[in-house]
C-alpha cells in the first residue's frame, strides 16, 4: 500500500485559502507552521499544515491576536492542556460578548433609522409644504416629538 502523503506548494495553499504567500511565511516565522522542504529548498505543506492555517484564519477572523492564537494552538506534546482549553473558552466567550454588544448597538441604530424613515414617510404623505409651522403642528399631534433627528432639523 502506497502511503505517499499529499503535499501542497505555498502558491496553491495561498490561493485555496484566500491569503497571500507572505502571510503563510509570516505564520511560519511566528512558529505556527513548520513546513517540509524539497531538496531544492521549496516549502511543501501537509494537510495538517493546512488545518493549522485554517484554524489561525478562523481565530483571527474572530478578532484574536496572533500571539493569543499561538499560545492556544501550540503545545509541547501536541495535545491541549485543560488550562489552554479553559483559556480558549474564555477568549471565545469574551469575543462572543463583544459581538453580542455590537449586534445590540447595531439593532438600536437600525431602530432609530426605521423611526426616522417612518416619519419621513408621514411627511411625504402629509400634503403640506414643508415649513416650520406645519411641521410643528404635526409634532404637537405626536406629543411634541417627531424623531430626535427630525426634531433637530426642524
Amino acid at each position: 500500500m502506497d502511503s505517499k502523503l499529499v503535499t501542497y506548494h505555498i502558491g496553491d495553499v495561498a490561493s485555496s485559502l484566500g491569503i497571500s504567500p507572505r502571510t503563510i511565511r509570516y505564520y511560519e516565522e511566528l512558529g505556527l507552521l513548520n513546513p517540509s522542504r524539497t531538496e531544492g529548498g521549496f516549502r511543501v505543506y501537509s494537510g495538517h499544515d493546512l488545518d493549522v492555517i485554517k484554524l489561525v484564519i478562523r481565530f483571527r477572523d474572530l478578532g484574536m491576536s496572533l500571539e493569543q492564537i499561538k499560545s492556544l494552538i501550540l503545545h509541547a506534546d501536541g495535545t491541549p492542556s485543560a488550562d489552554k482549553l479553559a483559556e480558549l473558552k474564555g477568549a471565545l466567550l469574551s469575543r462572543r460578548k463583544e459581538f453580542e454588544d455590537k449586534v445590540a448597538n447595531l439593532m438600536h441604530a437600525i431602530g432609530q433609522i426605521d423611526d426616522v424613515l417612518g416619519q419621513l414617510g408621514r411627511c411625504e404623505r402629509c400634503g403640506e409644504t414643508l415649513n416650520e409651522e406645519a411641521c410643528r403642528r404635526c409634532s404637537e399631534e405626536r406629543d411634541g416629538h417627531l424623531s430626535p433627528l427630525l426634531d433637530r432639523l426642524i
